[in-house]
């Protein structure tokens, strides 16, 4: 029969196992988590929703399937989408374009005037995390939450720290959406596009913008076309941005662009 000290001994191995289990687990995984270099932008493209590619042929893109459904019982909906980031001194630039099937319009449920943007509405929900040297030192593990929606519009703007979510935080940032005309889409479908400017300040941050500078960003999409997220991928906890994409602000590179425009081979 087990004495007292030696069940004493084994639940302090099992202790310690589970303590080197846990932290095997929360090394950065740094093979699995998705990198990219988000280039310098010479010229600012034009907030008018409008995803021209001459304006972003500067920026980073980076596409793939989003797939979503009505019905958790059926195939899920291949969406083909695509997310541009790039970066100058005194602001980030960010865009997106998501397919709308035919007939389709994107639900906003809450979120029809600034600053109600919520989860039930058809939108992007968006989390980063800036690393760079223009970081506070107060704010080093500070990370940023927002809803962006159909609309344009923004909500549930969230200051993540210290394991809770601070409310107070009240970024400007200047947004531009569209609906494409019926048709300018395969299939007869049409485009969602969302462009967004971003200030330094806006992310409570103390200085410009400079090559080397890491975000991590979590790139996700609500509700095309029902409740459903998907996210460029994302290696970790949700509201966690260890697993989420790394971004690197680089200069004088090329910009390297994986787009998602068709609808081929979406098996």
């Amino acid at each position: 029969m087990p004495t007292v000290a030696a069940s004493r001994r084994f639940c302090c191995l099992l202790f310690c196992a589970i303590l080197a289990a846990s932290a095997a687990d929360a090394a950065e995984p740094s093979g699995r988590v998705p990198s990219f270099a988000v280039t310098r932008m010479s010229q600012p493209p034009v907030i008018d929703g409008t995803i021209d590619p001459t304006e972003w042929r500067e920026a980073m893109a980076v596409g793939g399937v989003a797939d979503q459904s009505t019905d958790m019982s059926k195939p899920l909906l291949p969406r083909p989408t695509t997310f541009y980031l790039g970066w100058d001194p005194d602001h980030l630039y960010f865009a997106a374009r998501t397919y709308i099937k035919p007939g389709f319009k994107p639900n906003i449920a809450v979120g029809r005037s600034q600053g109600l943007a919520y989860v039930w509405d058809a939108g992007l929900e968006l989390n980063w995390q800036p690393l760079g040297a223009n970081v506070p030192a107060g704010n080093k593990n500070n990370a940023y939450k927002w809803f962006l929606n159909a609309l344009g519009f923004i909500g549930d703007t969230s200051r993540l720290a210290l394991g809770q979510q601070f409310k107070n935080w009240n970024p400007q940032f200047a947004i531009e959406v569209r609906l494409s005309e019926p048709g300018t889409a395969p299939d007869g479908g049409r485009w969602w596009e969302v462009e967004m400017r971003a200030t330094p300040e806006d992310f409570e941050l103390a200085g410009p913008h400079r090559a080397g500078d890491q975000w991590r960003m979590m790139l996700g999409i609500n509700h095309f076309p029902a409740w459903m997220q998907a996210r460029i991928p994302c290696r970790g906890p949700y509201l966690d941005p260890y697993g989420y994409n790394v971004m690197t602000l680089v200069d004088d590179t090329p910009a390297v662009q994986m787009t998602m425009d068709r609808l081929q081979n979406l098996a």
